[in-house]
C-alpha cells in the first residue's frame, strides 16, 4: 500500500505532462491509442453478457429465499440492499478486467498518458480484486441479519464479507490509491482525443476502463471523477 501511495503524485504528475504538452504526438502515440482503444472495446463486448448473468444469480438468491417467499415480518426494505448486486457484478467482471489491464500493459505505450492509464487500471483490479472471496448472496445476509434481531446498525458489508474500510454499502470505494487510479483513467480523454481518438471510442474507452465506476453511476460517474 505505501508504495501504491507513493506512486500516485507521479501518476498524477505525468498525467498532467501529457496534457500540458498535448500537441506533442506521434505516428506511435496514435498507434497505441488505438491499440488501447482497440483493447477496450473487446473487453466492453464481454461486459453485458458478464453482467447479465451476475445479475440472473444474485435475484436468485431473493426471491428463492424463504424469508422472501414467506413476508418474514421485519424484512428492511430492500434499498438497505442495494449495493450487494453491484458487488456481485464487480465480482463478475473481475477476472475479465485483470487481463484486460494486463492487455493494457503490454502493449508498452510511449505516451506518458497512456502509461498512467495502463498503470491507473492494474491498481483498479488489484484492489476490486480484493471482492474475490465476497458473499453477495442476499438470502445469506438476510438470514445473518434476522439472527441478529433485525439490528438498525447490521453491517450488510460485513456480512457478504467486505470491510468497511474499503468500501461503502453503494459500492464506492474509500482506499485511497483506487479513487486516485479512477480518477486518472476519467481525466485520460482529452488526450485520446489529440491523440485522435473519436469521441465514440473515447467514451466507450472510458467505460470499459473505468467499468467498475461506471456500474455506480454510468458515464455520468466518471464524468464526476474527471471533474473531481
Amino acid at each position: 500500500m505505501r508504495t501504491e501511495l507513493a506512486v500516485i503524485p507521479l501518476l498524477l504528475a505525468l498525467l498532467a505532462a501529457g496534457c500540458e504538452h498535448g500537441q506533442r504526438t506521434s505516428a506511435r502515440d496514435r498507434a497505441d491509442a488505438r491499440a488501447f482503444v482497440k483493447a477496450g472495446r473487446d473487453f466492453g463486448k464481454l461486459t453485458p453478457a458478464m453482467i447479465s448473468a451476475s445479475e440472473k444469480k444474485t435475484a436468485a438468491t431473493f426471491h428463492e429465499c424463504s424469508l422472501v417467499r414467506l413476508g418474514v415480518a421485519d424484512l428492511p426494505p430492500a434499498s438497505k440492499l442495494a449495493g450487494l448486486s453491484l458487488f456481485a457484478d464487480y465480482q463478475a467482471l473481475l477476472p475479465a478486467y485483470g487481463r484486460y489491464a494486463l492487455r493494457l500493459t503490454s502493449i508498452h505505450a510511449h505516451d506518458a498518458t497512456l502509461r498512467v492509464v495502463a498503470q491507473a487500471a492494474a491498481v483498479v483490479s488489484r484492489h476490486y480484486g480484493e471482492l474475490r472471496s465476497a458473499r453477495p448472496d442476499y438470502c445469506r445476509t438476510l438470514r445473518a441479519w434476522q439472527a441478529a434481531g433485525w439490528r438498525e446498525d447490521f453491517s450488510v458489508l460485513q456480512a457478504i464479507g467486505i470491510s468497511e474500510n474499503t468500501f461503502d454499502v453503494n459500492g464506492s470505494p474509500r482506499v485511497f490509491a483506487l479513487r486516485q487510479a479512477e480518477k486518472t483513467i476519467a481525466a485520460s480523454g482529452e488526450r485520446l482525443r489529440q491523440l485522435g481518438v473519436v469521441e465514440d471510442d473515447v467514451m466507450g474507452f472510458l467505460l470499459a476502463t473505468d467499468v467498475f465506476a461506471a456500474g455506480r453511476g454510468g458515464y455520468t460517474e466518471i464524468a464526476r471523477l474527471a471533474r473531481d
